[in-house]
């Protein structure tokens, strides 16, 4: 039997192995953006220790989820311990039924088909694929604010 290997080699300031990867991500280790927020947040309150401080770092919700939401998503779990309601992955676009509903209720008006529709685990994942994917000789558009990741990952 063949025993796999894995060569790595001193390259620069860190060990790595011979795969190419985006040196960029790198930028992340040590100037992440919530990192920075919650330690000037921290040294604030120490300096001011009254002082009322609404954080607009990390998504910190300001409502509960409401019941009947988390009532489904409870239902649906419990489901899941159940012969009849265990489902394994979906489909790759997401949910069949919820992107029917999503192109009901969302885009009835501008004819889009829930074939058109794609559900995914959210945009911050889907724009680091895409950067994956493309490589780094390409131009992508992203909304400013957004995740920190999406610019410190790309040139």
């Amino acid at each position: 039997m063949v025993q796999p290997s894995l060569t790595v080699r001193k390259e620069g300031v860190g060990r790595c192995t011979k795969v190419h990867q985006n040196i960029n991500l790198e930028k992340l280790r040590n100037g992440y953006l919530f990192t920075e927020i919650a330690w000037r947040e921290l040294q604030h309150l120490e300096k001011y220790p009254n002082a009322k401080v609404i954080s607009l770092g990390i998504g910190d919700t300001t409502q509960p989820i409401p019941d009947n939401i988390s009532m489904s998503m409870a239902n649906y779990a419990r489901a899941l311990a159940t012969a009849e309601g265990y489902r394994g992955y979906g489909a790759e676009q997401g949910n069949k039924e919820l992107r029917k509903a999503i192109a009901e209720t969302y885009y009835k008006d501008v004819l889009v088909k829930e074939s058109e529709v794609f559900v995914s685990d959210g945009s911050q994942c889907d724009i680091a694929r895409l950067l994956l994917v493309l490589g780094s000789n390409v131009t992508v558009a992203a909304q400013d604010p957004s995740f920190p990741v999406i610019f410190f990952s790309s040139p």
